[in-house]
């Protein structure tokens, strides 16, 4: 299948240039190129809507004005937020999806909230509570969990468990780690 070749008037420049019938390029090469380098958004040839996923499933639209704008497009979810609520979002705000789908921007799907109250709803078994490591500082830990200063005991703390209990599982249970990182971390200097 042949296609045929004929000259065609460029309409931007008025040059001739060879098209081919099937062809899809309706001007010359030079503004051609010209044209789609030049125009962004809409006015470009290859304009596909603007909206499309990002690697995380969330749905993004092109508005390159906006504040929250990035590589001039914004979360779809933002948008929809800030129009229910006739304002933009302030920078504590957060659009939590309410059945969990990423990309399903119902405005009944969509609640906002601040940061604190998002974190909570997401992390509801995180009580804080006193260190359970016996550190004396009285500093809050994730429950079950030592603090920054009772993660890795002294060496002291250590070698007076050892010298009383005798045993490495005693330590560690004392400590609060097990007694494999006890013996690891401290054997050899006991």
């Amino acid at each position: 299948m042949s296609s045929k070749k004929y000259l065609s008037p460029c309409p931007s420049c008025g040059a001739t240039f060879m098209r081919f019938r099937r062809a899809f390029g309706r001007m010359c090469k030079k503004c051609c190129i010209r044209n789609i380098t030049h125009r962004n958004g809409p006015l470009n040839p290859r304009w596909s809507g603007g909206r499309f996923y990002d690697k995380k499933g969330y749905v993004l639209v092109y508005s390159p004005n906006h504040p929250r704008a990035h590589n001039k497009h914004v979360l779809e979810h933002i948008l929809i937020a800030e129009r229910m609520l006739n304002r933009s979002l302030m920078s504590n705000e957060i659009v939590h999806h309410v059945n969990g789908i990423k990309s399903d921007n119902r405005p009944e799907n969509l609640h906002i909230m601040d940061r604190a109250e998002h974190t909570k709803y997401h992390f509801p078994k995180r009580k804080k509570t006193m260190c359970s490591g016996g550190c004396g500082i009285g500093r809050f830990c994730v429950e079950g969990f030592l603090c920054k200063n009772c993660r890795r005991p002294s060496f002291n703390r250590v070698k007076s468990a050892y010298d009383r209990l005798l045993s490495w599982r005693m330590v560690g249970v004392e400590l609060g780690i097990s007694h494999e990182t006890a013996r690891k971390i401290y054997g050899h200097m006991v």
